[in-house]
């Protein structure tokens, strides 16, 4: 049983993953047993400049007097649209792309679900790297179930639930194997 889990989020300079910057970190410990939230918390980063300011309203000026650095966190963005997610599930969005403010929107979906436990059991299942094995013709039926093309390996790939597979209507060749992740004992 998943008794609790960190839901993180973080807003940065820009999308680019080699030139931007974390500016700021967001995070909710979230029990999964109770489904609601048990701490939150939420920390600006020093940088020399915010060029995303009008989206994420993170002053330059703010960013410029803060006196802990932290190391290079990596970048990632995948799947829907949180603030579209959380609309179609009827939670009402009043402030986006801020960090906290962004996990309290997961947060809040995770109230929303009738059987958490059993969606995290679900989530949890072992994944792998799969490549699409599609004729050229047959591209888009591959890009319709969720792979991408990666032109550098001139490969439609994607990361999935090995059990999936035998849902998809073409075969497909595992190129790695992400080991399940196991829940530990610890009291948090």
């Amino acid at each position: 049983m998943i008794n609790r889990v960190l839901i993180v989020d973080t807003e940065t300079t820009g999308l680019a993953p080699h030139s931007s910057q974390v500016i700021e970190i967001g995070a909710i410990l979230y029990s999964v047993k109770h489904q609601t939230t048990l701490q939150q918390m939420s920390i600006l980063l020093p940088a020399d400049g915010n060029p995303q300011e009008k989206v994420n309203r993170i002053k330059s000026s703010s960013l410029q007097d803060l006196p802990v650095a932290v190391p290079e966190i990596g970048l990632t963005r995948v799947g829907q649209n949180l603030v579209h997610l959380a609309l179609a599930h009827g939670i009402g969005v009043s402030l986006a792309h801020r960090a906290l403010a962004d996990c309290q929107l997961i947060a809040a979906l995770f109230d929303r679900m009738d059987d958490l436990q059993s969606m995290f059991r679900w989530a949890m299942r072992p994944k792998g790297r799969f490549v699409a094995q599609v004729s050229y013709d047959d591209r888009n039926i591959a890009k319709e179930h969720g792979f991408r093309w990666l032109p550098e390996r001139k490969t439609w790939e994607r990361t999935m639930a090995i059990s999936d597979t035998e849902l998809l209507p073409f075969a497909v060749k595992q190129v790695d194997h992400q080991p399940r992740v196991t829940e530990t004992a610890e009291p948090w």
